[in-house]
């Protein structure tokens, strides 16, 4: 066997069944033979499928089937003979290397190896399987534990990598680094000194295992983790589109995953409530509040194609169940056979099937919803409200109208009173009162859709048990019809591709334990948010087009255990966070860096920012200003001046509404969702869009981000009530302020340089405010609010 070693990063690679497992000196082993759906097909989609694929392909060739290869073009000639390259039409043409019959005819050639592994793939006989040996698609098998001295099962995976490539990993990380590791991580703001002082002087051989359960049981836990969530399900709370309409009642959804989350609902239900809920649980309003699920993305409502508005429903719908829940790209089978993946068009269309028949509808609740106290209370005070002030103005124009009849009535005029002239009446003799009660009662009416017990969410309806197909994903033009079904590849061996056509039956099967790949995508969005990474890069693309996982027997093991567990995150978040590969330093290493700079094999913690939400809640919880009240609809805290608030295809109640005092402090997940208005500092800081499902937020280091914070209105205005809290907290004593300070902000005391400057500069900043130490200590907290340690997790 012909043994080649290739050089990884100053380590080298060993390929097993398509994944990396490293390890030092030893060498790689080819491949005896050449896998179409691994080796060929891709480079068939890159090159190839765009001219000989689909109803047209140029010259008569079709290179998607191996009988259509075999069959040849208009030529006559065969461009796949199995076992003889050197007599096969492809392999001459992508050799030629100019010419009319040089293929690709245009843009980038064939590499010489890809050529060559065509060349070798044909003559082993040109083996084109039917069913896909993809590993992702096949169940999770049960690795054994590999040999060591760890407790946490998950280290020694991660341990028997690093073995074999002979780096060292870092020590755990002191105390204070993962106690803010582990609030970030799981409740999304930093602790208090207070919460700080109660884990450091804990002595206990447990102290860090009570720290995670106190955590978990923190409700501050479901609304750090919806967030995640929220990214990946497209929430938002308006339509998108030219004219962007609210969404009155999308918050409840929001809600739902909080709880849920809080709950901690097993996984397996979570996702089965939200493609089904209606038709699973049909007497249960949390159930169809889930299944808005489904028409979270967007809707264009100007469109004046109905039934192009309704499949571009569906379409979305398709694609988020394949991104969220199965981590596939779904979509890329919309208008042809998936290019690297085995989805077809037809598996595409047949999981479409089973939202065919849906309604898409508002619905009044039919039981008790989930609501906070203040939601009711707000509702009620609208309510009073609401009625006293239609009463006021039908007061009013009962008595204009009274006047109006007699005074005709002594003229002796017959004809019947009209409105315009009630109203006129009314102004006449009170200017302005009859247009200020209309405005105020709009206000309250337009205020109360969002408290009405309504649910957003789509219901089981008697609509079509078959679709078409539709040729290149265009409605006009339709194929044959196709009934509900699964994706054909991952199947288990004699399982039904055709079952029952309910969402239910979808929903049972996206969430069964057989379908390893749904178990495989959530253990590796929990392991994204701790680590830093997935254990799969692209979360929601574990094709081929995405990357292989770095560990795959720990991904699997992971899996099964998620399962074993009954579909518990809270659990599977306390495995993760107790191991030590989570608790390890984030510190530089040179000689680990040298042999893993990319820290696949997890030798330390990657060191992570903020996203923006957890940086203005932190801001928020340090300055003692964050309100901490859960739920409801969301709010519109006040923008940065200078955004423009109006948009040209909205009447005035779609502008950027107001918010009271307290609700401008709630905690970001409670802003409300605009597709058209991203809020500003969570869109500077790489917030997730709103119009598709987001796996993973970018993370980019620009200018624009420092200047939101420096200069920024907000942060100006929380460094003022971080003075204040001060103040409050330690007195007129400078010293004991800037302790305080760093406490809050940092979780830590001032180093000795860190206290001498900081005496210095509130000095120095005190004279040149014109010896007025409170706006120099705003100023000394502006700074401590802009610096890295505040926004980065090491």
């Amino acid at each position: 066997m012909l043994l080649k070693p290739i050089l990884v990063a100053g380590f080298t690679a060993v390929l097993s069944g398509g994944f990396p497992a490293f390890a030092a000196g030893l060498d790689v082993a080819v491949r005896p033979s050449v896998s179409f759906y691994d080796d060929i097909k891709p480079v068939l989609a890159v090159h190839c499928y765009k001219c000989h694929d689909g109803e047209n392909p140029k010259g008569g060739l079709r290179l998607d089937t191996l009988t259509n290869s075999l069959a040849g073009g208009k030529s006559g000639d065969a461009a796949i003979v199995p076992g003889a390259s050197a007599r096969s039409e492809l392999v001459r043409r992508i050799s030629l290397g100019e010419g009319d019959e040089m293929m690709p005819p245009k843009g980038a050639r064939l590499t010489e190896a890809e050529m060559a592994r065509i060349r070798q793939w044909i003559d082993e006989g040109a083996k084109w399987p039917e069913r896909d040996d993809y590993w992702a698609f096949q169940p999770a098998k049960e690795p054994p534990l590999p040999e060591g001295m760890a407790v946490n099962p998950i280290d020694r995976f991660i341990d028997r990598g690093l073995e074999a490539a002979t780096i060292n990993p870092l020590p755990q990380a002191d105390a204070r680094t993962l106690l803010r590791r582990a609030f970030f991580d799981l409740v999304g703001v930093p602790p208090t000194p207070e919460e700080a002082q109660r884990f450091l002087r804990d002595k206990s051989s447990d102290a860090y295992e009570k720290l995670i359960d106190r955590l978990l049981a923190d409700p501050r836990y479901g609304e750090r983790w919806a967030r995640h969530w929220l990214d990946i399900a497209r929430y938002g709370e308006s339509d998108g589109y030219e004219d962007d309409k609210v969404r009155p009642h999308a918050w409840r959804y929001r809600d739902y995953v909080i709880r849920s989350l809080n709950a901690d609902k097993p996984y397996d239900r979570f996702v089965q409530e939200q493609i089904a809920g209606d038709e699973l649980w049909p007497d249960n309003p949390e159930a169809w509040v889930a299944t808005g699920f489904a028409r979270l993305g967007s809707w264009d409502g100007m469109s004046k194609e109905p039934a192009q508005q309704r499949q571009d429903f569906l379409n979305d719908a398709t694609d988020a169940v394949g991104a969220a829940f199965l981590g596939v790209t779904l979509g890329c089978a919309r208008c042809h056979d998936h290019k690297y993946d085995v989805i077809t068009q037809r598996d595409y269309y047949q999981v479409q099937a089973f939202f065919a028949g849906v309604q898409r509808e508002t619905r009044e609740a039919q039981g008790p919803l989930h609501e906070p106290r203040f939601v009711t209370a707000a509702f009620k005070a609208d309510s009073a409200g609401l009625a006293r002030l239609i009463s006021e103005r039908d007061e009013l124009l009962r008595v204009a109208r009274k006047d109006l009849e007699k005074k005709r009535a002594d003229q002796l005029e017959k004809k019947n009173v009209e409105e315009d002239a009630v109203k006129a009446r009314v102004e006449k003799a009170h200017p302005g009162q009859l247009g200020k009660l209309n405005d105020a009662i709009t206000a309250i009416e337009l205020r109360m859709r969002f408290h009405e017990p309504k649910i957003e969410a789509i219901f089981h309806g008697d609509g079509p048990k078959k679709i078409p197909l539709l040729k290149g994903g265009e409605l006009a033009r339709p194929g044959e019809e196709v009934a509900p079904g699964f994706i054909a590849a991952m199947l288990s061996p004699g399982e039904s591709a055709s079952p029952e056509g309910k969402r239910a039956t979808l929903a049972r099967w996206v969430a069964s334990p057989e379908n390893s790949l749904t178990a495989r995508v959530q253990v590796n969005r929990l392991w994204q948010h701790h680590f830093g990474a997935g254990l799969v890069a692209t979360p929601s693309d574990f094709g081929r087009n995405g990357k292989r996982p770095a560990h795959p027997e720990l991904l699997d093991w992971l899996a099964r255990e998620f399962v074993r567990n009954g579909w518990s995150l809270k659990k599977m978040h306390r495995l993760m966070m107790t191991s030590a590969a989570y608790r390890r330093a984030a510190s530089p290493a040179p000689a680990a860096f040298a042999k893993d700079p990319e820290n696949k094999l997890l030798w330390r913690m990657n060191r992570r920012r903020l996203e923006g939400e957890a940086i203005r809640d932190t801001i928020l919880a340090v300055s003692g200003t964050l309100n901490p009240a859960m739920g409801g609809p969301g709010v519109y805290a006040q923008l940065p001046k200078g955004v423009n608030v109006e948009f040209p295809n909205n009447d005035k109640e779609l502008s950027w509404g107001t918010a009271t005092a307290d609700d401008n402090y709630r905690r970001s997940i409670y802003l409300f969702q605009r597709r058209s208005l991203t809020f500003p500092l969570m869109d500077v800081f790489d917030g997730a869009p709103m119009n598709q499902s987001c796996a993973a937020r970018p993370q980019t280091t620009v200018a624009p981000q420092a200047l939101a914070l420096f200069n920024g209105e907000f942060t100006r205005e929380a460094a003022g009530h971080f003075a204040t809290r001060l103040r409050r907290e330690a007195g007129n004593d400078v010293p004991k302020q800037i302790e305080r300070a760093f406490q809050l902000a940092f979780t830590r005391p001032p180093s000795n340089v860190e206290r001498v400057t900081a005496l210095k500069f509130l000095q120095v900043q005190t004279a040149t405010r014109h010896a007025d130490p409170t706006a120099a200590l705003v100023d000394f907290c502006h700074v401590l609010l802009n610096a890295s340690e505040l926004i980065y997790l090491d």
